[in-house]
């Protein structure tokens, strides 16, 4: 899956396919995606908040993340968030792929 953002098309995983993968329930995965946000820029680059229809044909909330936001996610550490938060802005941006 690949989100186009400016342009570029980026890699994504949706907030849905994590949930499968690691047998979570849904509904928790972005919880816990809002919960890691603690710098703006880290979200908006990392973070696309996006819906999908159900089986019940209704609109439901899911997110789109970059690999660098997958793996802040699935890491799940508050220290890692601490690091992002203090690190200069370039550190955390992912080249073109």
């Amino acid at each position: 899956m690949t989100s186009a953002k400016k342009g570029k098309a980026s890699p994504v995983v949706s907030s849905r396919k994590v949930a499968e993968v690691f047998e979570k329930r849904h509904d928790n995965v972005p919880r816990d995606i809002k919960e890691l946000i603690v710098d703006e820029s880290f979200g908006l680059l990392n973070f696309e908040e996006s819906f999908y229809i159900n089986s019940q044909n209704k609109e439901q909330p899911e997110y789109l993340m970059t690999r660098l936001g997958f793996s802040v996610l699935t890491m799940n550490t508050t220290e890692l968030g601490i690091v992002i938060e203090a690190a200069p802005r370039e550190t955390y941006v992912l080249p073109d792929l």
